[in-house]
């Protein structure tokens, strides 16, 4: 963690953290959200080899669970979730370079002793932009998955950025 170390060394300790309940359990609410498609898919496939299960129990849920086709081919549904993967991919890479810009200001939440505001970078455009980002992953996420279940973890991420902004 180079880059907590470099916060801490150059904008200080975290002084102004959450006080409210609400806004201690926004942060963990979020995160789940986000990475709740991933974590899934990661420890059922990782279950599924484990235990040496033949049955296709991911490839089933997905199905079982699946965004309508309306009129799309499946070469046409295969193209989107290719171009979700591969956006997913893009939108972490700017997601990592954020945090370039953020430097010595880098937290989950609070503020450092010495709070600057950025307005380099992303920052210049995006008053939040790994919130943007966050936004962006999970709608990759959706195409990637073509299901329902990513589509409901998005509507979290969403709630929970709606509360957590303000707090900020």
């Amino acid at each position: 963690m180079e880059i907590l170390n470099f916060a801490v060394k150059e904008g200080g300790e975290v002084k102004a953290r959450p006080t409210t309940l609400l806004s201690r359990i926004i942060t963990p609410i979020h995160f789940i959200g986000m990475l709740f498609m991933p974590i899934i898919f990661l420890i059922a496939y990782a279950m599924r080899f484990a235990l040496g299960i033949k049955n296709d129990i991911v490839g089933q849920w997905l199905r079982e669970y699946s965004l309508p086709t309306a009129d799309f081919t499946p070469q046409t549904i295969l193209a989107l979730q290719i171009a979700g993967v591969i956006s997913s991919v893009w939108v972490w890479k700017a997601t990592c370079d954020v945090f370039t810009f953020l430097g010595s200001q880098w937290h989950f939440i609070g503020r450092r002793e010495k709070p600057k505001l950025i307005t380099s970078g992303p920052y210049a455009s995006v008053r939040h932009p790994l919130y943007t980002w966050f936004i962006a992953q999970g709608l990759c996420q959706m195409l990637m998955y073509w299901s329902w279940v990513p589509a409901i973890a998005f509507g979290v991420t969403l709630f929970s950025l709606v509360v957590k902004i303000p707090i900020e």
